[in-house]
C-alpha cells in the first residue's frame, strides 16, 4: 500500500487486496486505517511545495478600471488615493465615495 502513487493507484491496490482476501482482511482496520497509514499515504497525493502554494498568489490580479465620483481609477491604489483626496478637498463628494465603497463591500459579501 505504501507504494501507491496516486488516489487511483491506492483504490486499485485496495481492490486487489479485497479481491485476493474476499473482502478486507482482519488486520486491515488496525494496520491500515487506525495506524494512520491510509491518511499518511493519501495526504502525499495532494502535497504541494511552497512554490506551488505561492504561484497563484504571485500572479498579477486583473483589474478593470472603474469610475468613482467622476474619476477613472486604474488600480485599487487609485481608489484609495481618491478617498484621501476627497476627504481633504470635497466633503460632499467624499460622502458619495463612502457610500459607493460601502455598497461595493456589501455586494462583495453577497448581502
Amino acid at each position: 500500500m505504501k507504494s501507491a502513487s496516486s488516489e487511483e493507484d491506492w483504490n486499485n491496490k485496495c481492490d486487489q487486496v479485497k479481491s485476493a482476501c474476499g473482502g478486507y482482511p482482519d488486520y486491515w482496520f488496525a494496520e491500515i486505517i487506525a495506524s494512520g497509514l491510509a491518511n499518511e499515504i493519501k495526504a502525499g497525493f495532494f502535497m504541494l511545495t511552497k512554490q506551488d502554494l505561492y504561484a497563484d498568489l504571485l500572479k498579477p490580479i486583473p483589474y478593470k478600471p472603474v469610475t468613482i465620483c467622476g474619476r477613472v481609477c486604474d488600480s485599487p491604489e487609485d481608489i484609495i488615493r481618491l478617498g484621501y483626496e476627497l476627504v481633504a478637498t470635497d466633503p460632499e463628494k467624499f460622502k458619495e465615495y463612502q457610500q459607493l465603497m460601502d455598497d461595493g463591500f456589501k455586494k462583495s459579501l453577497g448581502s
